[in-house]
């Protein structure tokens, strides 16, 4: 399938300013100021084409292009890249969709009156702005992990189904799935066994256990003439998914993100408790935290959206980051329309719109061998006025307590016109993260990055996490309550300084004491009695019941 429900322009900004359509010359002044900031580079403008009402193609010379929007009410800049060149005709399908959306949003906010101008407008006019903008970590700049173009038209779509003009092609989960797996280089050989009905194809089927090894170079660096193992891999891939082939679009239902989970467990020999997928419109925690903490991993991101207007979905890889909230987007489309996008915008709570339906991240995607696969936090919320040396979470490093090889270290965001970190109000006790002091509620989260150092194999890992300082809580509005079918556990999280009691259904205690020091809770339901028992919450006066059935 091959649209995208996905936006790239950031919420209003209430400063004070009118909105207003922008203009060729304004447009000009903006790509190149821009690209001035991020880079320091002195470009000029080549051609401009106004795409749509909504915003302009600006390519430059001597390379590079930049997208701009054309009513300044949005981000100026939606997408960039410092080389090459980008032709409005020949652009992906799905960046089509991805751009799209602006004008959308845009239209919404002429409609309801909306008129305020993005701050990012004035930053890039004034010395004083552009340093704002050009703010980044250069150390946490991530160059594009995947290093191939794959395509989903001849010669990668060689093995899929059909002849002539019934020929299929690749699909966009196979290339999403196939190019994140050429990070890794993994598996050697595939594995297992799958085959399915496919509509005018009718039976697929791969006997994985008796092919080749995988020819990870040719794959990496084939050419025109030398797709043959790259086009190996991407069937492999589709067939794994049971993909639903046909010559004008190849997919899956948006809706059962579990196949690539599936796959590449049963057909490639990823950890299945390493590959996780989030959907954007139930994930708790920072959702560009998430994706960038991947990176970081050197795991490149399956995204997949679905767009606004055909209901499609398709999917796409973020591969990269500049350090300064622009992530590189690899389309999956021969390298065209490849370059760095805004993903802070899924969510525009200022125009009270929602475009995260259908918006979910495959991750996890790494070999087996990885030494340092991921850092967690056991909470991101912490309440107000609590006293100092508070637990706030407890870190965990490849989901279990950190070995005694790694070291630990945190620090806060980093300001590049200081060369800087930020103070963070949290210190490290073993693997408990503790309060400086007394913390009070604040409007914006507090960034925290977390790194991990393995002393025995000189492997690094760092993850950022968004830390939410929220005024004190009532016991109801912190707890949660989860269930693992697969394990039979029951997780309860509230929130600091509670005490607990679990009852029978005949009223005899079974267990008790003080959530510390986090303010966790795992019951296995097996070893409940038959009935219905009571967890009771309390602190001070106040108290919360769950009824726990079995």
């Amino acid at each position: 399938m091959k649209k995208v429900f996905l936006t790239a322009i950031a919420a209003l900004c209430a400063v004070g300013a009118w909105a207003a359509p922008v203009t060729v010359d304004r447009a000009k002044a903006t790509a190149t100021a821009f690209i001035k900031a991020k880079t320091g580079a002195n470009v000029t403008v080549k051609e401009v084409v106004r795409a749509t009402d909504t915003y302009y193609i600006i390519n430059l010379n001597p390379g590079g292009w930049a997208i701009v929007s054309a009513d300044d009410i949005a981000e100026p800049v939606i997408g960039f890249n410092t080389t090459g060149a980008l032709n409005w005709h020949s652009i992906p399908q799905n960046m089509t969709g991805f751009i799209g959306n602006l004008e959308a949003k845009t239209d919404f906010a002429r409609r309801n009156g909306l008129k305020a101008r993005n701050a990012n407008w004035k930053n890039l006019s004034t010395p004083q702005g552009m340093a704002r903008i050009s703010r980044a970590d250069d150390d946490a700049s991530i160059p594009a992990l995947i290093k191939v173009n794959f395509n989903q038209t001849p010669p990668f779509n060689k093995y899929c189904p059909g002849t002539g003009n019934n020929k299929a092609i690749v699909g966009c989960p196979a290339v999403s799935m196939a190019q994140a797996m050429t990070v890794q280089q993994y598996p050697a050989q595939p594995q297992g066994k799958n085959s399915y009905s496919c509509a005018g194809y009718g039976l697929l089927e791969i006997n994985y256990d008796a092919e080749k090894p995988y020819n990870w170079d040719n794959i990496l660096h084939g050419r025109n003439d030398q797709y043959d193992e790259a086009a190996r891999l991407l069937y492999h891939c589709g067939v794994s998914v049971n993909m639903n082939y046909g010559p004008d679009g190849s997919g899956i239902p948006s809706n059962e993100v579990s196949r690539w989970v599936n796959a590449l467990a049963n057909n490639f020999g990823y950890n299945k408790d390493d590959i996780k997928y989030y959907w954007r419109t139930s994930y708790r925690g920072d959702w560009e935290a998430l994706v960038l903490n991947e990176l970081n991993a050197g795991r490149a991101v399956i995204y997949n959206a679905i767009d606004s207007k055909g209901h499609y979905g398709h999917s796409f890889n973020v591969d990269g980051y500049r350090g300064d909230k622009y992530y590189h987007l690899n389309w999956g489309w021969g390298g065209v329309g490849n370059g760095y996008f805004r993903l802070d915008a899924l969510q525009d709570a200022a125009m009270d719109m929602n475009y995260d339906s259908g918006h979910v991240v495959v991750i996890g995607i790494g070999s087996p061998n990885q030494v340092l696969k991921n850092i967690e936090l056991s909470d991101i919320v912490i309440d107000e006025k609590l006293p100092a040396g508070t637990v706030l979470a407890q870190i965990t490093v490849n989901g279990a307590a950190p070995e005694s090889t790694y070291k630990l270290s945190i620090f806060g965001a980093y300001d590049k016109r200081t060369g800087t970190y930020a103070d963070v109000p949290f210190e490290l006790d073993g693997d408990l993260l503790k309060t400086k002091s007394v913390l009070t509620a604040q409007d914006e989260p507090i960034e925290l990055n977390v790194r991990v150092e393995d002393t025995a194999t000189s492997t690094r890992l760092q993850s950022s996490f968004m830390i939410t300082v929220c005024p004190l809580r009532t016991i109801a509005a912190a707890t949660s309550l989860t269930y693992d079918r697969t394990t039979g556990e029951l997780l309860i999280k509230t929130r600091n300084g509670l005490d607990y009691t679990l009852t029978g259904p005949d009223g005899s205690r079974i267990s008790g004491g003080s959530l510390s020091p986090v303010p966790h809770l795992t019951i296995r339901k097996a070893e409940l009695p038959d009935g219905e028992s009571t967890l009771t919450l309390t602190s001070g006066s106040q108290s919360k019941v769950l009824k726990i059935k079995k």
